[in-house]
């Protein structure tokens, strides 16, 4: 989209605005600097405001009367900032400002990588100045006696002070719509509300139309932009550029994307093995920038060699130099994607961006992400709106605003209560002693009937969480609570989700898969049937609810920004959040800045684990299943491959031995294969072996895997052949697990220990077996099965299993 820029002169100096709406900041400005009855607490505080600091300041405007590129007005409000202190913006008159903003937009196209702009556009100037100096002058405008045309010339050039009005046939006057009827205090009061229903999210235009649609309120785009201008300008809302530069979102809090985080898209494929990161056209140009003789020179500083040093030979000198080379080349690339645009929304950059032309913008270089489409278009030119409500961005208005607290009631009446009548030390006296607090976390646990070692290790995420919120934390905490499989994670989660709904936090359970979300849904809204319970997943009717409490599918979480003081994250090793730096980013920027992440798993990743091991990060360990019987050891079970069986067209007798043990003891089998394409020989095979019991394959790409699972589940399918797809969340009472292929690449350690953790889940069958089938022994398999001893003798060692 398109947007109008202009200057305005405050008490602190020139500020440069974009304007959504033209009409709409003449009305702001208009209300400021008027003293009309305030109707609403923000008029009141700019009234405030502009008594105490604007009194006996000039206000001037320059206004540019052709709109351009939203992303161009965001980078031209970026140059203004930094060059307008140095320039004397009080004396300039027209051709001046036309000159500058003309160069400012130039040069914001060249840094956004787009072509020069060259035509001369005109800049309207109203020369008018306001003056607020005395009660009498303000009651001399309220009366009528001065007044002004916005534009080119004063009616009355006696009086002392001038207001604006905005009057339509105006030159480059946008047309006149029907939000720019309402009153100011209507526009405040749907400004404030809108802040209030996007507090801790941060949605496209799109987005907004359709979540207050949902909640009853039906307006057009331009009312949707009125609204948004208002709140820019009141301070209760920020906007920002879908795909966006770094350069953009300097000192932007949250939303500034680091340096960090482009590394982590760009080069966790490269970085590891030291190559230079390949984005479409950049290794080409990148190694152009890098000359020869700097790489040499670069080359001899490093390693401090003289024309007579190490290089002895040609040789040993072409590979200094060509390690040279590729060093700087590399460090030309972090220079240069310092500069790249990238997905505000999802942290996408590179090839995952599409250029093409856009006729909203007029640009003919307008960036689209692909990698967060799903939800909602991104673009360079799409308005990704913020809530500011609670923050404290407007220092100014501390001694007003923010001694105020804001309540929205049922009935869409707003309630404000003043901080000076908060009886703080009560609150704190509430709180209790640190011993109190000790018996309240105790307490906390007594309603789950926890097992020993869920009892422990949710004491220990309880004290965590209490030492967080006892002190002000700016970073995010870290917690992980490595539980084995089938220990009964759900239960763990209901201790820390008391606590934090007791200090008024908010909790997000955020898990990668849909079909776990749903699963947890009757189990949190039956635990906790006081609070509001939000469940988010692709479809979901509540995309756009609040609540105290929400379940959500890890792609859900790019929606949010600083949203939630308690971020639990379920099987983070999981398909699709594992080794997915978008989701990782989208996780790490709905968490507040003083949240604190819980992470659940089985089998972490190996950096969390390690840094869990060396003390980086609290953790707790869950060595035992809930029922305490050790955990199944896996067995060696040599087979030659499954393609070279499904060929021969029979199994070998020492697999059918295996097989038929576990059928005679009456277990349902899970056998898991690493390629689709043999589920349906492996089928065959089993069938033509046991042609009594029910068998069945199922996969991914099956249209009827659900309905297969089920009939698995409830016993009617004997012996089900399927992939790494059910490794997670699928429980049988009385099962074995069989995993053909075990020496595949696709399965490595984690992949085993999951799939394992299918046996022996149940406290009637707690000794189930596990099989390792093979033609040779890995270093996966190895380390699966060392990991599942080590915490049986944890489990031992702690007292957690039950005596024999």
């Amino acid at each position: 989209m398109k947007v109008w820029l202009y200057a305005i002169r405050l008490n602190t100096g020139w500020v440069m605005n974009i304007s959504l709406a033209r009409e709409l900041d003449a009305q702001y400005w208009k209300a400021i600097t008027s003293n009309t009855t305030a109707d609403s607490p923000h008029d009141r505080c700019h009234h405030e405001l502009l008594r105490r600091n604007t009194h006996r300041r000039w206000l001037r405007q320059a206004w540019f009367e052709t709109k351009v590129g939203f992303q161009v007005g965001m980078a031209v409000v970026r140059l203004f900032e930094k060059e307008s202190s140095a320039l004397p913006l009080d004396h300039w008159l027209e051709e001046e400002w036309e000159q500058a903003i003309l160069a400012w937009i130039r040069k914001a196209q060249l840094m956004l990588g787009q072509q020069g702009h060259r035509s001369r556009k005109r800049v309207n100037i109203g020369h008018s100045a306001i003056r607020v100096s005395s009660k009498t002058e303000l009651d001399l405008l309220e009366a009528g006696t001065c007044s002004d045309t916005y534009g080119h010339q004063i009616k009355k050039r006696s009086c002392k002070i001038a207001m604006f009005d905005w009057q339509e046939g105006v030159s480059g006057a946008a047309q006149r719509d029907n939000s720019f009827e309402w009153s100011s205090s209507e526009l405040d009061w749907e400004s404030s509300r809108l802040s209030q229903q996007l507090c801790g999210r941060s949605l496209f235009e799109s987005e907004l139309l359709s979540m207050l649609s949902g909640k009853g309120t039906a307006w057009s785009k331009g009312q949707l932009h009125a609204v948004i201008q208002w709140g820019l300008l009141s301070g209760s809302l920020t906007v920002h550029s879908g795909v966006t530069w770094p350069v953009l979102e300097e000192g932007q809090g949250s939303m500034r994307r680091n340096a960090g985080d482009i590394q982590a898209h760009a080069d966790s494929a490269g970085k590891d093995k030291g190559q230079i990161p390949s984005v479409a056209g950049r290794r080409r140009d990148i190694h152009r920038q890098g000359s020869f003789k700097r790489s040499f020179i670069l080359v001899l500083r490093q390693w401090e060699l003289s024309p007579f040093g190490r290089a002895s030979s040609l040789t040993s000198l072409y590979r200094l130099v060509t390690s040279g080379v590729r060093r700087w080349s590399r460090m030309l690339w972090r220079r240069e994607k310092q500069q790249l645009p990238y997905c505000l929304r999802c942290g996408a950059l590179g090839d995952e961006l599409q250029v093409s032309a856009c006729e909203s913008c007029g640009s003919s270089r307008c960036y689209t992400c692909m990698a967060c489409l799903q939800l909602a278009r991104s673009r360079s030119c799409a308005l990704l709106v913020s809530s500011t409500w609670g923050e404290r961005r407007h220092q100014g208005l501390n001694d007003v605003r923010h001694r105020q607290v804001y309540q929205w009631d049922n009935d869409n009446s707003l309630s404000i209560y003043e901080l000076d009548t908060l009886d703080l030390a009560q609150h704190q006296e509430a709180s209790g002693s640190p011993a109190e607090s000790s018996l309240k976390v105790e307490a906390l646990l007594e309603p789950y009937h926890l097992a020993p070692a869920q009892w422990d290790a949710s004491r220990g995420a309880l004290q965590y969480l209490s030492s967080r919120l006892s002190k002000e934390h700016s970073d995010q905490g870290q917690f992980l609570l490595w539980a084995v499989t089938g220990a009964g994670k759900t239960e763990m989660m209901f201790p820390m989700t008391a606590f934090m709904l007791a200090n008024k936090k908010k909790v997000c359970i955020a898990t990668p898969r849909k079909d776990v979300v749903l699963e947890l849904m009757p189990r949190i809204k039956k635990a906790f049937p006081e609070a509001k319970v939000v469940t988010l997943y692709g479809g979901s009717e509540e995309r756009f609810e609040s609540g105290e409490i929400t379940l959500t599918t890890t792609h859900q979480l790019l929606r949010f920004r600083d949203a939630f003081d308690l971020m639990v994250v379920d099987e983070l090793d999981a398909f699709p959040y594992h080794n997915n730096p978008m989701l990782e980013r989208a996780a790490k920027l709905a968490c507040k800045g003083g949240g604190t992440f819980v992470y659940l798993s089985a089998t972490p990743p190996s950096a969390l684990a390690r840094a869990a091991r060396r003390g980086r990060i609290a953790q707790a360990t869950v060595p035992v299943r809930y029922h305490r019987h050790p955990l199944p050891v896996p067995k060696r079970l040599p087979m030659p491959p499954v393609a070279r069986m499904i060929a021969s067209g029979r199994l070998p007798s020492r697999v059918v031995g295996a097989l038929h043990h576990a059928v005679l003891r009456g277990a349902q089998l899970f056998i898991f294969v690493a390629r689709i394409r043999h589920i349906d020989g492996a089928v065959a095979l089993l069938r033509k072996s046991f042609p009594q019991q029910a068998i069945a394959g199922t996969s991914a790409a099956d249209a009827k895997r659900a309905e297969k699972v089920l009939a698995f589940r409830s016993g009617e399918i004997r012996i089900l052949v399927t992939t790494t797809i059910l490794e997670r969340g699928v429980t049988v009472p009385k099962s074995d697990v069989f995993i053909w292929d075990a020496d595949n690449k696709l399965f490595d350690e984690a992949s085993l220990v999951q799939m394992a953790g299918r046996a022996g889940r149940s406290k009637d069958d707690p000794n189930g077996s596990v099989y390792f089938g093979s033609s040779q022994w890995t270093r996966s398999q190895s380390a699966a099965t060392r990991q599942i001893r080590r915490m049986n003798r944890l489990a031992k060692r702690g007292g957690y299993l039950l005596a024999k």
